[in-house]
């Protein structure tokens, strides 16, 4: 499991972290006391949770989960506070729980029992399409050789199963009448693809038939 803690107070968020690691011992935590920060990390780093304090002192927890969920809309966010006024707030933002301050253990559990989302982490392969798009392997970003490699697989995430003609790929992905050229090329992405997901154990993605070439 992924965590990222977010509390801009440095007893509050070492106390967070502590009954964090208590409920999920196994568990990968990454914490920030400055939400840019956490932002930063999120280029990188896809939480299957993020707890988040509601109320810091220059920023607005609900503010701070939508760009969060622009990055990411399937992760889990729970809000913690010592305020029980915002539960309305967490409410509108389909938050996945909420945690009332002291933080506990056990009150960390009970809202484990309850996630909205399944964890990203036990999923082998997951596809950021919000902001920056990028391709995610066991929670660690997945990099090819040719960045247009990447283009590659955007384009065809974005086609959600569809089977898709080298012609239709081609005509997306490059400007230029060059298609023998192209063609070529294509080919070379698409070797690309399946070595760098051959090596990950995760070939089985790509789908191709014999009359794309």
């Amino acid at each position: 499991m992924k965590v990222l803690a977010l509390d801009d107070e440095a007893l509050a968020l070492e106390g967070l972290v502590s009954e964090i690691k208590e409920a999920l011992p196994d568990s990968e935590i990454l914490s920030f006391r400055n939400p840019d920060e956490a932002m930063e990390a999120l280029a990188t780093f896809v939480p299957d949770i993020v707890f988040l304090d509601i109320e810091m002192r220059t920023d607005n927890g609900v503010d701070v989960a939508r760009r969060i969920k622009a990055l990411n809309e399937k992760v889990n966010i729970i809000f913690v506070t010592g305020y029980s006024q915002y539960m309305e707030d967490a409410f509108e933002m389909h938050a996945s729980g909420y945690v009332l301050k002291p933080v506990t253990q056990e009150k960390i559990l009970k809202e484990l029992n309850n996630l909205r989302h399944k964890p990203l982490s036990e999923k082998r392969v997951f596809a950021r399409t919000f902001g920056d798009f990028a391709l995610f392997a066991d929670g660690m970003p997945v990099s090819f050789t040719y960045a247009k490699s990447l283009e590659l697989v955007a384009f065809l995430v974005d086609a959600n199963g569809a089977l898709c003609s080298i012609d239709k790929i081609i005509c997306n992905l490059w400007e230029d009448d060059d298609t023998a050229q192209n063609k070529s090329y294509l080919r070379n992405l698409v070797s690309d693809i399946r070595h760098t997901l051959k090596g990950l154990g995760i070939e089985d993605i790509l789908v191709s038939t014999r009359c794309l070439y």
